[in-house]
């Protein structure tokens, strides 16, 4: 996850091959963290992990949704020969993800994160 933010970060503006290599590893990363969310969706636990397996589905439900904005930016910016005239069209996933000055999703993740316990 930090990984592909870090790239969309660093190299939005950068060569068409990069860009798309880029693009396609957050790609693979929103379907793995897809799979996992709906692995665990299907996955049974005792009484006592009820809770813990809420937040579970809840935090991947979230990475999902932030993997999804990120590849929607990228989708726009590789569109593009030379995205550096269209950094307003490239970022408009992310402004409209936006509350509060902060990607929805992520700061959902976060506070999740932050009180997640498994017992």
């Amino acid at each position: 996850m930090n990984a592909c933010t870090a790239a969309f970060e660093n190299d939005a503006l950068a060569s068409a091959e990069v860009r798309r290599n880029h693009a396609a590893q957050c790609s693979a990363l929103e379907s793995e963290v897809f799979n996992r969310y709906a692995t665990l969706l299907n996955t049974r636990v005792s009484k006592k992990y009820t809770a813990a397996r809420g937040d579970l589905i809840a935090m991947y439900r979230c990475l999902a949704t932030y993997l999804s904005t990120l590849g929607s930016a990228w989708e726009i910016n590789t569109g593009f020969s030379d995205p550096a005239s269209h950094v307003d069209e490239f970022m408009l996933p992310f402004k409209n993800a936006e509350v509060n000055g902060e990607n929805a999703s992520f700061a959902e993740f976060h506070d999740y994160y932050s009180e997640f316990v498994l017992s």
